[in-house]
């Protein structure tokens, strides 16, 4: 059986996991946008993450769950649980799934920060937690005494959330809901999808919205009539003055020689990346740009597996959205199972690491060195990173796995 999604999906995750607890074979695929046409036909929408099995496709996570736990305990057959499960997954899809998604996307720069939408979700999610809060208190698990499908779709719908916002402040009230997420994300067969959970210690903030800046209107036409002066205005009436526009810090380096937009097109529309790499040294403004080796310091447990490990690499990647205008690089996985790594390499803009990335939840779990540009060592490992990019070739020694383009 097959579940067509990408990683990090966290509906595609409710169905990896249940398939882990329940001992069935998942492979996960990531073809259903190229077999959208195809896949139209034989289900009633074309929404990932898709379930092909032996006797056709369906969509959704809800109905997969119960189809892969519906000979287990994990979807008792006792008809007023069931009942009780079905109704949780109703209402949690509308009630948390919803807005969770709403927030992180803004977070991740999906979707444009909406002040008055971020608000009303972030109260909305709260909510919802405050009533599992109390319920926990009083029982182990949501539905029952053991663990249900109820349990894992919940815990994979906040994970992402305990990772990136839910901070240790937002946590602080929430005890009896912490102890519950921290028993069903240290089973063995969730770690297997999520890998190891690292609980947010800052929470990572939504960019701020856009201003609209509204044209000048045309000056009124003189009138020939003169009219009488306007009577002068207290110091209490004067209007607000609108309050100054943050600059950011980079935009007040001295001016680049260096047109990074130009140089992105360049090598990531170039098959053969090598190629390129003579016009980005002859290019380089090497005042203006620093180079970063990153390694991920992996916990216990992680690497070993690449379906969570790709998780967590594309969780890493989404956080860097705040730096996309000054940056550019590639993070990827390199090595073989059980011990693959995460490094990558990246350019920013100025001499010191951005702000924005120091700002990421995961990158103090990162070593980081900053690249001589005089150094030939230096100088052929970035281009390692940056032009070997497919199968077979080779970074630091280690077989390339998997290449996330920071563009």
């Amino acid at each position: 059986m097959k579940v067509l999604t990408q990683y990090g999906n966290p509906e595609g995750n409710k169905i990896a996991v249940t398939a882990a607890l329940v001992g069935t074979p998942v492979v996960f695929c990531k073809e259903w946008q190229s077999r959208s046409k195809e896949l139209a036909k034989q289900t009633f929408g074309q929404q990932a993450p898709i379930f092909e099995s032996s006797f056709g496709y369906f969509t959704h996570a809800t109905p997969v769950l119960k189809f892969l736990a519906n000979t287990h305990n994990l979807y008792p057959s006792v008809l007023e649980q069931r009942v009780q499960i079905d109704e949780f997954l109703e209402i949690s899809k509308d009630d948390l799934d919803k807005p969770i998604k709403l927030w992180l996307d803004m977070v991740f720069g999906n979707v444009q920060t909406d002040a008055e939408k971020l608000k009303k979700a972030q109260a909305d999610v709260k909510k919802f937690l405050f009533i599992i809060e109390q319920k926990l208190k009083k029982t182990s698990h949501i539905v029952g005494t053991s663990l249900t499908i109820a349990d894992i779709s919940l815990a994979c719908s906040l994970t992402w959330a305990f990772r990136v916002v839910f901070d240790e402040k937002y946590r602080k009230p929430l005890n009896a809901l912490n102890a519950w997420y921290t028993k069903i994300a240290t089973l063995p067969q969730f770690v297997s999808v999520w890998g190891t959970v690292k609980l947010a210690k800052v929470a990572l903030e939504a960019p701020a919205p856009t201003v609209k800046v509204e044209p000048p209107k045309p000056a009124p036409k003189k009138e020939e009539e003169k009219k009488a002066p306007a009577k002068p205005k207290d110091d209490d009436e004067d209007e607000e003055k609108p309050a100054a526009k943050q600059v950011n810090p980079l935009d007040l380096l001295p001016p680049t020689t260096f047109e990074l937009d130009e140089w992105k097109k360049l090598i990531t529309n170039t098959k053969d990346r090598k190629s390129v790499m003579p016009t980005f040294w002859e290019k380089l403004d090497k005042a203006g740009w620093s180079a970063w080796f990153i390694h991920y310091e992996k916990a216990e447990g992680e690497g070993e597996k690449m379906v969570p490990f790709e998780n967590l690499l594309d969780g890493f990647v989404q956080r860097m959205e705040s730096i996309r205008r000054y940056s550019f690089g590639t993070m990827g996985i390199y090595g073989d199972v059980p011990s693959l790594e995460i490094k990558g390499c990246l350019l920013m803009r100025g001499q010191d690491i951005l702000q924005g990335l120091l700002d990421h939840p995961q990158f103090e779990y990162c070593k980081r060195a900053k690249a001589d540009w005089e150094n030939d060592c230096d100088r052929k490992r970035l281009e390692d990173f940056w032009a070997n990019v497919n199968d077979n070739d080779t970074v630091d020694g280690l077989v390339v796995q998997v290449i996330r383009f920071w563009k």
